[in-house]
């Protein structure tokens, strides 16, 4: 399998409708950037979790 990705690619990662990042209270919250690294692997993806039903300002 040849990979195409190389140190410094970039690469957008959205959540699932009706998830969030995890982590955050922030339901509108639900893509992240994340980077290739030196080692030839993604950063850490933060993850996603269920939009809760209720947000407070």
């Amino acid at each position: 399998m040849h990979n195409d990705t190389h140190y410094g690619d970039k690469a957008n990662v959205t959540c699932a409708p009706g998830y969030r990042l995890l982590g955050t209270d922030d339901n509108e919250n639900v893509t992240e950037t994340i980077e290739c690294s030196t080692n030839g692997y993604w950063s850490n993806l933060t993850g996603c979790q269920p939009k809760s039903e209720h947000t407070y300002n």
